[in-house]
């Protein structure tokens, strides 16, 4: 029952009233502009990490101080905001640095880093009797394809000398995911936050074969704010303003993270606050003046690199890419430089 609740509040505050996730990439446009100013159409995840700025930004008065119009359009995994972007139904989301973003080279841009750590992990059922990665092999295994769930599962195959003809992979959004893996359809699961959590929270005995950061090291798949090149050129303005918010919010959420976790809840109008309490201490929580020093370090173009390199080794890619083809971070550093120097 517990998990049930959860399952149904993540997949809720996930798909807007109205709409299947499959229709999201056509008919987000309830985030229209309105009449007489522009509003800048958001995508973003029910999480600490995608979820923070839009709720903080809201609860605390920060947009409307900032004199932004916002619109939010919730989802669960990243192919399906990419394709809202091109499609012209929102101008920017926050998703991992991964194949989705990767196959947006020319359409958009990653504008700005959220968390370090968008981590992902690779769980196997109690009754399952897997306790290994090797213990894989010819069993059911949900994943969502193009994301860091993904990249997770075929890093960790890869890691016993296995592919993903080596099991039974199966294709799926992430509440059918903790669906198939509460009812026992599925062996095991490569997913993400917060659905990781409202697996592991409930189901008593679920094993942890892996997870990014074991494979990647750290920043495994950061989180980041994708922009499409049309907003960047035509909602300059907006998108300043909304990088102000989440230079704030980021700031506010590393001391914070209990609040935040509480705020981000509230706006999400999900039924339990756990599945937010867990992530507090499963990935990283940068300041926006440790995100500037990371972009100066050339952080973010190293993580791109190593992901990249993934992508393509894993098929999910077809060729590398420079991290310039996928990202300008020129606008979050302007932003952050004036923040920082307040």
């Amino acid at each position: 029952m517990y998990l049930r609740k959860i399952l149904a509040g993540v997949a809720a505050l996930a798909t807007p009233m109205g709409l299947s996730i499959g229709s999201l990439a056509t008919a987000a446009g309830g985030a229209t502009r309105a009449t007489g100013g522009s509003v800048l159409r958001v995508g973003y995840f029910a999480s600490l990490a995608g979820g923070a700025a839009p709720a903080l930004g809201t609860h605390f008065g920060w947009f409307r101080k900032a004199g932004l119009r916002v619109s939010f359009v919730p989802f669960t995994a990243a192919p399906a905001a990419a394709a809202a972007l091109v499609g012209g139904s929102i101008d920017m989301y926050a998703g991992g640095m991964n194949g989705a973003i990767n196959g947006l080279a020319g359409y958009a841009r990653i504008v700005a880093l959220d968390d370090y750590d968008n981590d992902a992990y690779l769980l196997s059922s109690p009754g399952s009797g897997i306790t290994s990665i090797a213990g894989l092999r010819g069993k059911s295994v949900g994943y969502t394809e193009g994301t860091n769930s993904q990249i997770v599962l075929q890093l960790a195959l890869d890691s016993a000398h296995m592919t993903l003809h080596d099991v039974n992979a199966i294709n799926l959004e992430p509440t059918a995911i903790v669906s198939a893996f509460d009812s026992g359809k599925i062996d095991a699961a490569s997913i993400y936050l917060p659905f990781e959590a409202a697996i592991t929270s409930a189901i008593a005995g679920t094993h942890v074969l892996g997870r990014a950061s074991r494979f990647l090291g750290q920043s495994a798949i950061p989180l980041v704010w994708v922009a499409s090149d049309r907003a960047i050129s035509s909602e300059k303005p907006e998108i300043l303003k909304f990088l102000g918010v989440l230079a704030k919010a980021r700031t506010y959420r590393a001391s914070h993270l209990r609040q935040t976790a509480g705020i981000v809840d509230a706006f999400a109008k999900a039924p339990s606050i756990k599945p937010f309490l867990d992530q507090m201490t499963a990935e990283g929580w940068p300041t926006s003046r440790a995100v500037l020093s990371f972009y100066k370090d050339g952080g973010m173009q190293l993580a791109w690199q190593r992901i990249d390199k993934v992508l393509v080794q894993a098929g999910i890619a077809k060729s590398l890419l420079p991290a310039s083809k996928v990202m300008d971070l020129s606008l979050d550093e302007s932003v952050l430089g004036s923040f920082v120097s307040q």
